[in-house]
């Protein structure tokens, strides 16, 4: 478990929900890398759940 500052939780808006993302204390790079990943990620379920698409698994922020 990585604890993580208030300072470093942010908060992304969204058309229909707000969500946050705890973002770890790490470089820049990895920080962008993981954040990038995440909303990849929360895109593509998105869709899924748009074409009724039956999820193997949610994802968890």
């Amino acid at each position: 478990m990585i604890s993580v500052t208030p300072s470093n939780r942010k908060v992304f808006t969204d058309f229909e929900t707000d969500f946050k993302v705890n973002v770890p204390v790490k470089s820049s790079g990895e920080t962008k890398k993981k954040l990038l990943k995440q909303r990849q990620l929360a895109e593509l379920q998105r869709i899924q759940v748009e074409e009724g698409k039956r999820l193997i698994k949610p994802i968890y922020f």
